[in-house]
């Protein structure tokens, strides 16, 4: 059907915007890079650098790119963006709050904790005064801020700023939701690492059930939410599980990554860690060498120090 769009490109780059989102929604993150790639070249044509379309649709490839793991590229163009929407709304807009959020996540995925922080936590400030404190782009950049300042051992903000997320987003947007869902799976890595065992447990279980309703023929996101399970079973001293479950991670990443993602390596790493101490060193050894390799086929752009 694009294809025979070739002599409407603004159509043609609207439909490839459209289906490129809905990959991202579905978790298809290459697919959608595929969409989106072509469609920003004829945007750009058409209009130029800053233009709301050619925005729009550079942020939605800017996150395919990211959780696809091309995180330079990603980060070249979201710089880009928010360029172009400071020109476009001025400095202290909704969506400049946005663009320095994906920035900051960006940066996260990264491992660059602290410049991570800073811009997210200006992204904070300007929505919670332009958007409201209730909003939903709250909620995210509080959420996104409390993943940078878990890892940074900041665990008591943390925790605050991830609750508060949840009750706003929870009540904006029920129970069976995939950002809902996506804090809950934070807050429970959280929870882990605290000792709040139980309700990692079941704030992951919630999570399962989720995308079993979402997403019937799999998504990422289920696979890391046995990741993090396995991560719990991992602090509980339950190493047995823990592979059950990290196993379980590794197959759906097979089933729903189109490439090697850095994910898959870095569960491997865990799921080395869990064979371990079942008492299994030589299976341990295999899949850490499998992780090695996985990350030198990748290249240190693609398989950054943070492992969220």
């Amino acid at each position: 059907m694009v294809a025979e769009l070739e002599d409407q490109p603004a159509i043609q780059a609207e439909m490839m915007t459209l289906l490129g989102g809905i990959y991202i929604t579905l978790g298809r993150y290459d697919d959608a890079a595929r969409q989106l790639s072509p469609a920003l070249v004829i945007l750009r044509r058409l209009h130029g650098p800053v233009h709301e379309d050619v925005v729009r649709t550079a942020e939605l490839l800017a996150t395919a790119l990211h959780y696809d793991g091309r995180y330079r590229e990603s980060e070249r163009l979201l710089r880009e963006v928010l360029t172009a929407r400071r020109s476009l709304s001025g400095t202290e807009s909704r969506e400049v709050g946005e663009a320095l959020n994906d920035l900051g996540d960006l940066l996260h995925s990264l491992g660059e904790l602290p410049r991570a922080e800073r811009v997210l936590r200006l992204a904070l400030r300007i929505q919670a005064s332009v958007a409201g404190e209730d909003s939903h782009a709250v909620a995210r950049a509080q959420r996104d801020l409390a993943n940078v300042l878990r890892d940074r051992g900041a665990f008591e903000e943390a925790e605050t700023l991830y609750r508060r997320s949840l009750a706003i987003s929870r009540a904006r947007l029920g129970a069976v939701d995939p950002i809902v869902a996506r804090t809950q799976n934070e807050l429970a890595r959280l929870l882990a690492e605290t000792g709040a065992h139980g309700e990692a447990e079941d704030l992951l279980r919630e999570d399962l059930s989720v995308y079993a309703v979402l997403y019937p023929s799999g998504h990422p996101m289920e696979g890391t939410t046995y990741r993090n399970l396995g991560l719990l079973r991992l602090r509980e001293g339950r190493p047995l599980e823990a592979r059950r479950a990290l196993e379980r991670a590794l197959d759906i990443y097979d089933r729903t990554f189109a490439q090697t993602n850095a994910f898959i390596p870095r569960t491997e790493r865990f799921l080395a860690e869990a064979l371990l101490a079942s008492g299994d060193p030589d299976s341990a050894a295999v899949v850490a060498a499998r992780a090695v390799a996985h990350l030198r086929a990748l290249g240190p752009s693609r398989h950054p120090v943070s492992y969220t």
